[in-house]
């Protein structure tokens, strides 16, 4: 999540770069600005988690496991008989 225009105005209003833009577009440019960047963080997150799953998969492959995999366990009787 981005912060707001009115909560990032005071960091940048003393930047000579600032008064390049006319007052009425610099609040529309910044939050075009945010939006965009949210976009490119959502896809990346989206890549990110692609790209886990797929060396899953490829981890699955190289250990020679297809299809669905059963696990089955042995119950271990912690109790003891007492003689």
């Amino acid at each position: 999540m981005f912060s707001t225009w009115e909560k990032e105005l005071h960091k940048i209003v003393f930047d000579r770069r600032y008064l390049l833009l006319p007052s009425k577009e610099r609040k529309q440019v910044y939050e075009q600005y945010v939006k965009e960047r949210a976009d490119d963080e959502r896809k990346e997150k989206v890549r990110k988690l692609r790209q886990r799953k797929e060396d899953f998969r490829q981890l699955l492959i190289d250990a020679k496991l297809r299809g669905r995999y059963v696990h089955s366990r042995t119950r271990v009787n912690s109790h003891k008989s007492i003689s």
